[in-house]
């Protein structure tokens, strides 16, 4: 008996220990305080009191889809869309206007699916070389000459794009300015004081100054992931975009709609819009529905900040853990991809619907809203600002590392002194604080300069 009492006393002490804290549980109403009470009554209050703290059906389907969203990884999603989509989707209806309905789809979908395969490629790439950014995968793979060749082309990629945002972000700001009435009303007071609104007014300083207060510092931020809370607004603008676009061509479009704002005499016949007018126009229109899928330079940046929570985390599981983030990556892709997809096809084909082959190469300048007022299509062009300033750091993050590396390089095999230091007074670490929002350490001190004759 000792010996059984000595080793079942902690188990006994821990049952009765949770009996009590069961009944102290309990209702006020409900204690039994009677010495002759059985021990049934005490499990029958843990039993309730087990009952009372399990949790509702609403506290279980709120956990579940929380899980859900967990796997689905919509802030990663978020961020593909939102570097795919931008300015691109402006152009869309042109581009059905060159090929024709049937063609434009079929390139849609033949564009989403070599850009699927195109990610999964580098994703496979990274996973392989343990390498997550997309210079340093390029230098890995296919050697240090072509990987130079590789940054150079990212870096006039990277600008060209950025400057047709700003440029596209300028010319909405003009458009929907001259939209408002009264901004463009005379005043004398102001003319003879020589500050009217309409003489300091030009295209060019509304869109640096937009730049510079707006579209700069959000390109500072460090990582891809601190854009997640701008980037789902911008896939929502393009949302907008979209449904606004439908619903106008509903109402006032040459094909579906017979408003008052048709301006075509006649309904265009459907059947003269399905194929392309020439294969010269489809060779015009395939380039700007590639562009409109360009997002592979910001894939390892979105890939690496994956943190799926199946993935082991301990050194000696690296292989599944790099397994799971290609799974995960792979859902991303597919699911970003089929959504900008959707948006493409519904913006080319509604857009082109609406105005026919008077469509032009911005489809915001043929809603005319500096004319017509239109609310709805004046919203819908604050939204695309809104989705264009978001998809402009997209393109300033690839960029931004480019110039990184290179200046590192150059720190590393600079000639002599002279060069280095008039080299680092143009790019002084404080300026490159300023422009990439990065920590630059100096190491002068562990590198001597080469002395090399005038």
């Amino acid at each position: 008996s000792s010996d059984f009492s000595r080793c079942h006393a902690p188990t006994i002490k821990k049952n009765v220990r949770a009996i009590t804290m069961d009944n102290l549980r309990q209702r006020p109403g409900e204690h039994n305080f009677d010495s002759n009470s059985s021990d049934s009554n005490c499990f029958g209050s843990a039993a309730a009191a087990e009952d009372h703290h399990r949790p509702t059906s609403t506290m279980m389907t709120f956990h579940a889809c929380r899980r859900r969203c967990t796997r689905i990884h919509p802030g990663s999603i978020s961020n593909l869309c939102s570097a795919t989509l931008g300015a691109g989707a402006l152009s869309l209806p042109f581009a059905f206007s060159l090929t024709g309905i049937v063609f434009g789809i079929l390139l849609l979908i033949l564009s989403a699916y070599l850009t699927i395969v195109s990610i999964d490629v580098i994703i496979e790439a990274c996973a392989r070389t343990k390498l997550f950014r997309y210079e340093d995968v390029s230098v890995r793979l296919v050697g240090p000459s072509a990987g130079r060749v590789l940054e150079a082309s990212l870096l006039v990629f990277c600008f060209g794009t950025a400057v047709a945002y700003i440029v596209a972000v300028g010319d909405i700001l003009d458009q929907g300015l001259r939209s408002i009435p009264y901004l463009w009303e005379s005043d004398t007071d102001s003319e003879e004081n020589g500050w009217s609104f309409t003489s300091m007014y030009s295209r060019e300083r509304i869109m640096i100054c937009f730049w510079a207060l707006v579209m700069f510092p959000l390109s500072l931020q460090r990582h891809v992931e601190a854009l997640e809370r701008f980037s789902s607004l911008g896939v929502l603008s393009i949302i907008f975009l979209v449904l606004s676009a439908v619903i106008h061509s509903s109402i006032h479009g040459d094909v579906i709609g017979k408003g008052d704002d048709s301006k075509q005499t006649y309904p265009t016949d459907i059947s003269t819009m399905l194929w392309p007018k020439s294969f010269w126009d489809v060779m015009k229109a395939f380039p700007i529905i590639i562009f409109a899928f360009s997002c592979q330079v910001n894939v390892c940046e979105i890939y690496e900040r994956l943190s799926p929570n199946d993935a082991p985390n301990s050194t000696s599981h690296e292989m599944p853990e790099l397994k799971s983030k290609q799974r995960i990556m792979a859902r991303i892709t597919r699911n970003g991809v089929a959504l900008c997809m959707t948006l493409y096809i519904c913006i080319g084909l509604f857009g082109f619907l609406d105005f026919s082959y008077d469509t032009v190469d911005n489809i915001l300048i043929n809603y005319c809203i500096q004319t017509t007022h239109d609310a709805l299509m004046i919203a819908a062009s604050a939204f695309v600002a809104v989705a264009v300033v978001v998809a402009f750091p997209f393109n300033i993050l690839p960029a931004r590392v480019t110039l990184k590396l290179i200046l590192e390089r150059f720190r590393r095999r600079r000639r002599c002194s002279r060069c280095y230091r008039f080299f680092s007074g143009l790019t002084c670490s404080n300026c490159w604080c300023l422009w990439s929002g990065l920590k630059v350490q100096s190491n002068e001190d562990d590198v001597t300069p080469i002395e090399v004759d005038d």
